[in-house]
């Protein structure tokens, strides 16, 4: 299969496609590498008669049509839809999950880094949760950790890691057997989206506890520079998607006798077990939504 690859807003590559969705079974097109404007749209619109009563006013039950983009860096856009009364919510997550199932034959060189980092983490999980010697969390016979147990003390060690270095170095764990080993992961070493996706992979095939996510956040200037507040968080992500998150608010200031940039740490932005919604790590297991 040929996929022509655009740059839209910011630079951000995407491959254009449509999706009919009817009955609940969904049919992707998408922007062949011969396609010219013209072609595609006429084949846009001709599928779109596919579905149309020339005589109805609407779009028959169950039924929609979708233009999408499905980004490199793993996300999906849809640019225009209609549909049937009260069918949008559902076609929407029909389409949208089907065409994130095109992902790694869109952008094979992303999924051979993704799958490369799922078998290379699940080794060291495992490993991690079968050593004996390795500390655990004292929890009682059939509990389960709860997230404030441990959340602000991880908080505590990344705040004391950036008032010394400047810095925060973002890492990523799986609870697994009372255990778990924080690793750093910098930059993700591959687009955004994707990589979260083989997060979540991991959670599902060590059948992790938790996914725990030390991260900072901040705005750039056009000059690349950071600007405003930033935000340092501890996230505990559930395997049905929730998420338990501890953080701060923090800024940086210079001075001309202290050669690094001084942090000053703001009032607490986030209560204890401050509960969020986050729709970057899925769901795992038996906890995936239908």
């Amino acid at each position: 299969m040929t996929y022509r690859i655009e740059r839209f807003d910011n630079d951000l590559e995407a491959l254009s496609l449509t999706a009919i969705v009817r009955d609940g079974v969904v049919d992707i097109d998408w922007l062949h590498d011969h396609d010219d404007a013209d072609s595609y749209s006429q084949r846009c619109l001709a599928r779109v008669k596919t579905i149309l009563d020339p005589d109805a006013a609407s779009y028959p039950p169950q039924t929609a049509f979708l233009m999408m983009r499905l980004y490199r860096r793993g996300d999906v856009s849809v640019s225009g839809m209609s549909c049937a009364d009260g069918y949008r919510d559902e076609a929407m997550r029909l389409a949208k999950k089907a065409v994130i199932d095109m992902y790694d034959s869109v952008y094979p060189d992303v999924a051979q880094a993704a799958r490369a980092f799922v078998e290379e983490s699940v080794d060291i999980v495992k490993r991690f949760a079968a050593d004996d010697t390795l500390p655990r969390l004292a929890v009682a016979a059939g509990k389960q950790l709860a997230a404030d147990q441990f959340l602000s003390h991880m908080l505590d060690e990344a705040k004391a890691d950036l008032a010394k270095t400047g810095e925060v170095e973002q890492r990523i764990g799986w609870f697994v057997n009372q255990g778990m080993a924080l690793i750093p992961i910098g930059t993700p070493p591959f687009e955004k989206y994707r990589y979260f996706r083989a997060i979540g992979e991991v959670a599902r095939r060590v059948n992790a506890d938790a996914v725990v996510y030390v991260a900072d956040s901040y705005r750039l200037s056009p000059n690349g520079e950071r600007t405003g507040q930033e935000y340092l968080q501890v996230w505990w992500v559930n395997p049905d998607g929730s998420c338990v998150s501890r953080g701060l608010a923090y800024a940086r200031r210079k001075h001309p006798l202290v050669p690094q940039e001084i942090i000053d740490f703001l009032p607490d932005t986030f209560p204890p077990d401050s509960r969020m919604k986050q729709n970057i790590i899925p769901a795992w297991g038996s906890y995936q939504p239908h």
